[in-house]
């Protein structure tokens, strides 16, 4: 029996730890979805996730530290880009403002301040609102990219396979084509020498 080399053993070792096997429950749906057991329920209250605590309960958007400055819809939906719409318009007004009262009354500049603070505390909570329906979308178009080149890329293995498909057959033909020429070729001196033994007996007899 061979000795195996030295340090063999360890990487492989290494490779197996680098890439390890797939979890066995897999397994379990070999039959279909359902053959299985169902998942987990989600998990509710405080979790741990990368050494921080997460609370499952905790609302997405933080809440809003000033006095709301849009407007909810009777559904209670809020127009989130009309309402953006509004403020970006009402925050150049105010900005406006804020310059002349600088030039005529320096001194009454707190309240106007106040004013656009409040309204840029209104802006990132309505953006902070925006958050988790523009990661569902960007997810969503990062799948439908990724479905579209699979899809893109499965068409051209298609074709490329029906082209050697029929080149395959092409050739197929061709070198049976060749065989049968081949064949007859060779057929060919055996008739021939077997004409010339019968014509050579003919006149071996009429001597």
């Amino acid at each position: 029996m061979a000795a195996e080399p030295a340090g063999a053993g360890g990487a492989e070792k290494d490779v197996f730890g680098q890439f390890p096997a797939p979890p066995d429950f897999y397994k379990l749906y070999a039959a279909g979805p359902g053959a299985g057991p169902e998942p987990p329920a989600p998990v509710e209250g405080v979790i741990h996730a990368l050494g921080e605590p997460f609370d499952t309960d905790e609302p997405y958007t933080p809440q809003l530290p000033v006095s709301r400055m849009y407007r909810i819809q009777q559904d209670g939906s809020v127009d989130i880009k009309a309402e953006l719409l509004c403020l970006n318009k009402g925050l150049l007004f105010m900005f406006l403002e804020l310059l002349q009262v600088l030039v005529v009354q320096p001194s009454q500049y707190s309240s106007m301040l106040s004013e656009i603070m409040g309204t840029l505390f209104n802006m990132n909570h309505l953006l902070n609102m925006a958050r988790p329906l523009q990661a569902r979308e960007t997810l969503k178009h990062a799948l439908r990219s990724q479905i579209a080149e699979k899809q893109t890329a499965l068409a051209d293995l298609r074709a490329q396979s029906a082209k050697i498909k029929q080149q395959l057959l092409a050739a197929t033909q061709q070198l049976a084509a060749v065989g049968g020429d081949a064949a007859e070729s060779a057929q060919r001196p055996a008739k021939q020498q077997q004409e010339q033994e019968q014509e050579h007996a003919a006149a071996m007899e009429e001597g």
